[in-house]
């Protein structure tokens, strides 16, 4: 049954000084958040500001440029030796670190891969970068053609597929190409390496470009 209007009364009495004993509290606890959103920004990010978080062309020259041993991170060989591993080769890239080009957007046949890795006789890798488009129809099969020993006699070659998930493709044979994953293999390879990185603000984007491939995730909950 329904509390008598004198009991009503009472029960919102007792609440206001209760939340009034409270509410220096909350307010401290309200400024403090404050000064730390001041002093720290947490949600800034500078993909998100600009708009660019699924953007394939802005993922592949950031990754080109960490790639590239003259990039303007300034940390050498430190990304590109780790990505080659992933990819499977375990030389030594550094007596010939120089012959090593890195090209995103490349032409290849006609199509614009998202990167092409490359030094003379030495390797040459081609990944395929897919964040929010459908798989090129004979794309990667052109790619795959592009790698042809009588084409490219590198030493080791090899396809990568990038995509969020790590999707398989559906118009090449899963033994031509390597599946790589934006929100796994991505985020796992620039995690590792980063304690490495000395200047701060590199760490810093690499942060910011970490959170933003880790919200892809968060995404497919909200669907």
């Amino acid at each position: 049954c329904a509390l008598p209007i004198s009991h009503k009364s009472t029960f919102a009495c007792e609440f206001a000084e209760e939340l009034d004993r409270f509410r220096p509290q909350f307010e401290k606890a309200e400024r403090q958040r404050n000064i730390k959103w001041r002093q720290q920004a947490p949600d800034f990010n500078v993909f998100k500001v600009l708009g660019v978080q699924e953007k394939e062309a802005i993922h592949s020259r950031f990754l080109g440029d960490l790639l590239d041993p003259h990039g303007a991170h300034r940390q050498g060989k430190l990304f590109l030796r780790e990505f080659l591993q992933i990819c499977g080769y375990k030389a030594n890239v550094s007596p010939w670190i120089d012959e090593i080009i890195i090209r995103p957007e490349a032409t290849i046949f006609g199509g614009r891969c998202g990167l092409l890795i490359e030094a003379p006789r030495r390797l040459c890798v081609i990944v395929e970068n897919k964040i929010n488009a459908p798989e090129g129809d004979k794309q990667l099969l052109n790619y795959y053609k592009y790698l042809d020993p009588d084409l490219h006699p590198a030493e080791f070659r090899r396809l990568v597929y990038l995509t969020p998930r790590g999707d398989a493709a559906k118009r090449l044979d899963a033994k031509h190409y390597i599946r790589l994953s934006y929100m796994t293999d991505v985020k796992r390879w620039l995690g590792k390496l980063r304690s490495d990185v000395r200047p701060r603000q590199v760490r810093s984007v690499i942060d910011q470009y970490i959170a933003v491939i880790s919200a892809w995730g968060d995404n497919d909950e909200d669907t």
